[in-house]
């Protein structure tokens, strides 16, 4: 018979409550990964982008602001555009007090498809179904080492009606044209 002394007893159990040594098995077959979604198939991605930079915009205009909007976008986008100069293309809204936080309620409607144009440039085109006025948008963003930049936005306000008219009928955002 064997002995065990308490210690030895005590380090048996104390070893039995560790982590249970696993000896050679067969590696346990994984699903193939699914391939990431692309930038221009990810919805929520396209959301985002599109909100965020209407909402900076919109900071922008309640507190006269500017620096994140041009900081928001690439390399080029900062070389053209400072502080004092987006201020004066997004005035219109500022000075009519137009309110464009409704956009973060509503569902971005695409009127072309999301995609890149050129390698390393995305293109979003559309409007948020607000009322009284949607918000038009086309904003191009530009690969940066953290994401994507802004390289051009626009923005136009219109009665929703009139958005929604055909495609060839639709006047394309005007006001707030950057680049």
């Amino acid at each position: 018979m064997y002995r065990l002394t308490a210690a030895a007893l005590l380090s048996l159990v104390i070893a039995s409550q560790a982590s249970p040594i696993v000896l050679a098995q067969a590696p346990t077959p994984q699903p193939p990964a699914a391939p990431a979604p692309s930038i221009a198939t990810d919805y929520r991605v396209l959301e985002m982008l599109v909100k965020n930079a209407v909402a900076a915009v919109n900071h922008a205009n309640i507190t006269g602001n500017y620096t994140v909007v041009r900081d928001l976008g690439t390399e080029a986008f900062r070389k053209k555009n400072s502080a004092a100069e987006l201020a004066k293309i997004f005035a219109v809204y500022r000075d009519n007090h137009f309110d464009l936080s409704p956009i973060l309620t509503s569902q971005p409607q695409f009127t072309q498809p999301p995609g890149e144009r050129q390698p390393g440039r995305l293109q979003l085109v559309g409007y948020f179904p607000t009322q009284p006025q949607a918000v038009q948008f086309a904003i191009t963003y530009g690969r940066t080492s953290t994401g994507w930049g802004i390289e051009e936005l626009s923005l136009g306000i219109a009665p929703l009606a009139a958005v929604l008219a055909p495609p060839l009928q639709a006047a394309a955002p005007q006001q707030g044209l950057l680049r």
